[in-house]
């Protein structure tokens, strides 16, 4: 009898220590992620803009997004429109770009975790990061690290944790926001006035026309620039978003 309980205690014990050890686990990945039950429609026509516009303004009431579901949202920002039919599609493209790592094969449904989505990000916006993704690249670990530090994604976050559609659209929004500030700093840096002005002004501390300028095409000390000379404009930053994404 003592043989059996004790054999029986035993088995009881080990089997509450695998139980503790997988929890623990768990929690050190963070959230777990679940499969995306009613996923959203990615197959529509490409020149749907419709069904387009509704799947974006969708999006926020999913409670977590799908890596189906995200990858086409990234790809209508990034390009305008997903061209890619089938979620093997984005997964082969988005490994062409780099926004996926080379091994990645999670299901279309299951829900998208925040490393998969900022290494996406830390590719499309050109983040470089610190030393550690310098040296090793946009693991997702790392660019979690770098989003969160530049304050696109909540500096909570894991990477195993599933993202819900509402912070999704504000993560791709405060990554719009992060390109077009680096966009005008480089402009800035090229000595170029970024500050614009009614229609038909000149910006301030700008030559007047026809007077000289160095700036400006054949703009060189004591020639003229000609009248309807294009001044300078801020060129069209790498995307995310166009179309413009709802901002929750």
């Amino acid at each position: 009898m003592r043989q059996t309980s004790g054999k029986r205690r035993t088995t009881v014990g080990t089997g509450a220590a695998v139980w503790l050890l997988a929890a623990g686990l768990a929690l050190a990945g963070g959230c777990a992620r679940t499969v995306v039950q009613t996923p959203l429609d990615t197959a529509y026509a490409v020149e749907d803009l419709d069904a387009q516009m509704a799947f974006l303004h969708s999006l926020p009431n999913q409670r977590a997004v799908s890596n189906d579901e995200g990858l086409h949202a990234l790809f209508t920002i990034a390009d305008e429109t997903d061209r890619m039919r089938t979620y093997d599609e984005r997964v082969a493209e988005a490994k062409r770009r780099n926004w996926l790592k080379a091994d990645f094969g999670e299901p279309a449904n299951l829900a998208m975790s925040r490393g998969t989505l900022a290494r996406a990000l830390a590719v499309l916006c050109e983040i470089e990061g610190g030393v550690m993704m310098r040296l090793l690249g946009p693991v997702d670990r790392y660019a979690l690290r770098e989003l969160a530090a530049l304050g696109i994604v909540s500096g909570d976050s894991t990477v195993n944790q599933p993202i819900s559609g509402l912070e999704f659209l504000g993560v791709l929004g405060k990554a719009q926001d992060y390109v077009l500030v680096e966009a005008v700093k480089r402009l800035k840096a090229q000595g170029v006035d970024v500050t614009g002005g009614a229609e038909g002004e000149q910006p301030a501390g700008s030559p007047a026309e026809g007077q000289p300028s160095a700036d400006q095409p054949g703009g060189a000390p004591g020639q003229t620039v000609p009248a309807g000379t294009a001044q300078p404009t801020l060129p069209e930053a790498p995307r995310p978003p166009s179309p413009a994404v709802p901002r929750p």
